[in-house]
């Protein structure tokens, strides 16, 4: 009805127990300018057979596609072709059958729609932290509202349950996460309550699966009982019979529903390991323990800060007594809906609603007043990126009798290089009186370079935050290679852009001697031992 084209596809002859009860070749409208050739299959194939989405199209690779210069019958030829030999031919050997468990998720996920209606209580299990390395049994918070479950140990649901659940109902259920050594694939699938009953009394203890298999709590009311099989790669998660009524919308009323079958649910990750690093960076949990203090939350920090939680960095606190003004709008993480709030503040509310896995501290004073109240000596990482020599002063002042390690980052004008000064414990900063951070510019900058705002004694560098972007991203590595313990001997990172971008921004610059070699490329960076 909407202009497809089909034809049926004569099919080889298949071995017992593989027959396949059609194929059709879709042409969809817009075929040959912009659309691809599909096949597709009989409902009946899906689950049965690898490589079929919900619905019956076959995912695979065949029509080559309008940008490949061939003409619409050598598409559909190829697309005939590819059908044949790489998924009849190799179906009908037995050539797929382990693709299942190879793609298990999305065959999973599949069989979780077909079986999913508007009725059901609960869609999806979110999972807040690590896989576990034994079977674990315990309470799970139900959010009727959002019609989730989250689980997690005590620490990580602490976290993220005041941003996700806030202002919403909560429910508490029963949860049983069994690891098991293989993804599930449609043969091993349990397909009722009792196949998964009975794997809880084979893992649990006796008295433990007992109050499970009841599903009442300890005064006897009922309550909502799912078991998770996590496979090193995947989660499979199914919500058992019973538990309190369910009530649901219904035109101008409500509807009381209650759980009558085994519903299988998909489950998503929220752990920090997976959702920093997909399970790639074993640094990730170290970083969930470090404390890191970011003084300066400007146009630089504020982005730092963003890229520092998603690294996996667990516990922040911000120093800044600035309020964002209008003039900060065009290069800073927050938006005008934040006018007048002080930054850290309106930083932290923004990071921890989008990251409810970080601990983060919002200080709206200078940093002189915090330090006359903490200790720098409880952090493993001082970040100071305000660019002011009195905030550069006074940290050195407190690193004298606590000492811990520091990074110093600044821009000079128009983004054109940024510098990060990496300073291992007990490394200063400064060796005499006079500040170096003069020294360390690549560019040679007149002395009308800074602008001053009007009718504001304060200056300030023009820049646009696509500039500024190459400079976030070396800050943010600088200070995770400190973090990591990567960084044993004090030195100075220099990221400098290349002569096309000076004669941009402001014809006419010219490098220092050291900094010289960038001007053929478009940016160099460099790490120089750090002896000021």
């Amino acid at each position: 009805m909407d202009g497809t084209r089909v034809f049926p596809i004569r099919l080889p002859s298949f071995v017992d127990g593989r027959e396949i009860a059609g194929a059709w070749l879709y042409l969809p409208p817009g075929f040959v300018e912009s659309q691809f050739a599909e096949i597709w299959l009989p409902k009946s194939a899906v689950l049965r057979v690898p490589h079929v989405e919900d619905g019956g199209k076959l995912c695979f690779a065949g029509d080559p596609g309008p940008t490949s210069g061939a003409t619409p019958e050598q598409r559909i030829n190829q697309t005939l072709d590819q059908f044949f030999s790489q998924f009849c031919v190799p179906w009908n050997q037995g050539l797929l059958d382990g693709h299942f468990r190879e793609e298990a998720l999305n065959y999973w996920y599949i069989y979780c729609a077909q079986r999913h209606s508007h009725w059901d209580p609960v869609t999806s299990i979110l999972l807040l932290d690590n896989p576990p390395r034994q079977l674990r049994n315990g309470d799970g918070v139900y959010l009727p509202d959002k019609r989730s479950v989250l689980f997690g140990n005590a620490e990580a649901m602490d976290r993220v349950l005041p941003v996700v659940g806030a202002g919403q109902r909560r429910v508490k259920v029963l949860v049983t996460d069994i690891p098991i050594a293989k993804p599930l694939t449609p043969d091993t699938w349990p397909r009722s309550s009792c196949e998964v009953e009975r794997l809880v009394r084979l893992r649990l203890p006796s008295t433990v699966a007992g109050r499970f298999i009841k599903g009442r709590d300890k005064c006897n009311r009922p309550i909502h009982r799912l078991v998770i099989l996590r496979a090193p790669e995947c989660s499979f998660g199914f919500l058992l019979p019973g538990g309190p009524v369910w009530t649901v919308r219904h035109g101008y009323s409500w509807k009381a529903l209650r759980a009558h079958q085994l519903l299988p649910l998909p489950v998503e990750r929220l752990d920090v390991a997976w959702i920093c690093g997909r399970d790639q960076h074993s640094e990730i949990g170290t970083r969930q323990k470090q404390r890191v203090l970011v003084v300066g939350v400007g146009a630089l920090g504020g982005f730092v800060v963003e890229h520092l939680v998603k690294a996996g960095v667990g516990h922040l606190t911000l120093v800044d007594s600035d309020s964002l003004s209008a003039a900060n709008l065009g290069r800073h993480v927050l938006g005008a809906n934040d006018l007048g709030r002080t930054k850290v503040e309106a930083l932290a509310l923004r990071v921890k609603e989008a990251w409810p896995a970080v601990s983060l501290e919002a200080v709206p004073s200078s940093l002189e007043s915090w330090l006359k109240l903490h200790s720098l000596a409880d952090f493993d990482l001082i970040l100071d990126l305000t660019g002011e020599p009195n905030v550069r002063g006074a940290l050195e002042r407190a690193r004298q009798s606590q000492p811990c390690p520091l990074l110093i980052g600044w821009l000079e004008p128009f983004a054109a290089a940024a510098h990060a000064c990496l300073l291992p414990t007990c490394h200063p900063w400064s060796k005499s009186v006079r500040d170096p951070l003069d020294t360390c510019m690549a560019i040679n900058w007149p002395a009308d370079i800074m602008l001053r705002e009007p009718g504001c004694s304060s200056k300030f560098q023009s820049y646009t935050h696509a500039a500024a972007s190459y400079a976030v991203a070396m800050l943010s590595e600088a200070a995770l290679d400190l973090l990591d313990g990567e960084v044993s001997t004090p030195m100075l990172r220099s990221l400098v852009r290349g002569r096309k971008f000076l004669e941009k921004v402001r014809p006419g610059l010219s490098y220092r001697e050291w900094s010289a070699n960038a001007a053929d490329s478009n940016s160099m960076i460099w790490d120089r031992l750090w002896d000021a």
